[in-house]
C-alpha cells in the first residue's frame, strides 16, 4: 500500500526485497490470508459446511435451555446453528432438554416460552 501511494520511497522497497526475500513470501501470505477472510465474509464465501460427511448412522444436536428466564439473542443464534445443522446433514436429530440446574428459579412460564419461541 505505501509503495502505490508514496512513489518516490519505492526504490528503496525494491532494495529491501531484493535483499530480503521473506519479506516477499511474508507479505504474500499475509495477503491471501487477508485475502481468504474477505472472501469468507461474502455471502457466497461463507458455508456450513463442516465435513462430518463420514459420519455412519447420524448426529444428534442438543440445545439445553435452563428455564430460568426468556431466551435472548445468544440463545436464537444457537437455535439457529443447531437446528440448520440437524435438518441440513439428512438423518441428524435436534433435542432440545431443558437443563435443571437451579430448580428455586425456574418457572413453568419460561419452559412455556421456551417452547413456542423455538
Amino acid at each position: 500500500m505505501i509503495k502505490r501511494s508514496k512513489k518516490n520511497i519505492c526504490p528503496w522497497f525494491k532494495f529491501v526485497e531484493s535483499t530480503n526475500r521473506w519479506i516477499v513470501t511474508a507479505v504474500a501470505d499475509f495477503d491471501a490470508l487477508a485475502h481468504r477472510k474477505r472472501s469468507l465474509a461474502t455471502p457466497e464465501g461463507s458455508n456450513y459446511n463442516i465435513r462430518l460427511s463420514h459420519v455412519k448412522g447420524g448426529v444428534v444436536t442438543r440445545l439445553p435451555p435452563e428455564p430460568s428466564g426468556f431466551l435472548r439473542v445468544g440463545h436464537a443464534k444457537a437455535a439457529l446453528l443447531v437446528d440448520f445443522l440437524a435438518r441440513g446433514k439428512g438423518n441428524w436429530n435436534l433435542i432440545c432438554p431443558f437443563d435443571v440446574t437451579n430448580p428455586s428459579e425456574e418457572l413453568q412460564e419460561f419452559e412455556d416460552s421456551i417452547v413456542d419461541d423455538l
